[in-house]
């Protein structure tokens, strides 16, 4: 593809006179990679990115592998991630599942940030300015805290919850997905207690501020659409073992541990 190289040059004069020439944007090479994936790939300017969106590169295109542009930011590239919310305030970048650039770096089966501190700080320095909605989801429901709930066993993404519900202002622990899942039946269906049992303990003891002990326990009596409350999620995981401690905890927290199962 002629283009390719231009874009990942940073050459934005080639991309103005090929967008001029009536080139189309959303030409794929034999990876099924369009522009905006290449670029996003490749690191490329906000300018070069915003050429692109600005003349119709489609963000809900996927490519051979079933990615869709967004999926191709790499997740140390704390600049592209940070130039692309910008971007959102004027372009709809959803994918076709309806994930922000937020919720696809943060949702199941995703690699995750590595620079963690470095990311949130530039999260939340731009939170405001960029108007960034923490509660926003895609069309299964999911927010960014239920869909980073749900992918809890992958390295580092317990320290993205916990600054999720400890840091961030305006985040709503109460919503459910579309299968009636709050973040805390997500977390307990994921989580694995001799990995993870300090954040375990900093919830069930409402020591984060967005998840205070009078949430909590609102949190442990949801049931989701299959009737399930998250302590009972929580005894089906085969990645926790439930002791006399563990136990206490939910008892502790407002959880009943004799509801129907």
């Amino acid at each position: 593809m002629a283009l390719e190289q231009a874009i990942k040059d940073n050459d934005l004069k080639s991309l103005d006179n090929y967008v001029a020439n009536g080139g189309d944007v959303n030409v794929r090479n034999e990876n099924g990679d369009t522009l905006l994936h290449i670029a996003i790939a490749a690191s490329a300017d906000i300018g070069i990115i915003q050429t692109l969106l600005a003349n119709n590169a489609d963000p809900k295109l996927t490519n051979n592998n079933g990615q869709c542009p967004l999926q191709c930011i790499r997740q140390d590239d704390i600049q592209m991630i940070e130039n692309i919310l910008k971007l959102e305030k004027t372009f709809d970048l959803r994918d076709e599942e309806g994930n922000t650039c937020l919720l696809t770096i943060l949702k199941f089966k995703r690699r995750y940030v590595v620079e963690i501190d470095q990311f949130w700080t530039m999260i939340v320095k731009h939170s405001k300015s960029l108007n960034i909605d923490f509660n926003i989801r895609n069309k299964y429901g999911d927010t960014c805290l239920i869909g980073a709930s749900r992918a809890v066993f992958f390295p580092g993404v317990s320290q993205h919850i916990e600054f999720i519900l400890d840091k961030l202002q305006n985040v709503n622990v109460l919503i459910k997905n579309r299968d009636g899942d709050t973040f805390l039946h997500s977390f307990c269906r994921s989580v694995a207690t001799e990995v993870e049992s300090e954040l375990i303990k900093k919830i069930l003891c409402g020591q984060l501020s967005n998840c205070p002990k009078a949430l909590l326990k609102q949190l442990l009596s949801c049931r989701n659409n299959t009737g399930d409350t998250p302590f009972l999620q929580f005894t089906q995981n085969s990645n926790t073992i439930i002791n006399v401690e563990l136990l206490k905890l939910f008892i502790d927290a407002g959880a009943d541990i004799n509801g129907k199962i």
